[in-house]
């Protein structure tokens, strides 16, 4: 389950000066929400995919919060 990596590094970057979390070029196992916090960018890399087990909202952003770089299908 890479839902609480992810989530992990997006709540560490909202309380710190690094602002980016950039995402590895792999397939990450999503289970639960990813919530992107207030002022953080998560930015996909090219070749990096969400692979969702379940019916939820994968992504949900916070003021000023963005993604970058996703291709959703």
């Amino acid at each position: 389950n890479d839902s609480i990596k992810i989530q992990s590094a997006i709540n560490k970057a909202a309380s710190s000066k690094i602002k980016t979390v950039l995402l590895d070029d792999k397939k990450y196992k999503i289970t639960s929400p990813i919530t992107v916090k207030k002022g953080v960018k998560l930015l996909f890399g090219y070749g990096s995919q969400f692979v969702v087990e379940g019916n939820f909202r994968v992504l949900e952003l916070e003021k000023n919060a963005s993604i970058e770089g996703a291709y959703i299908a």
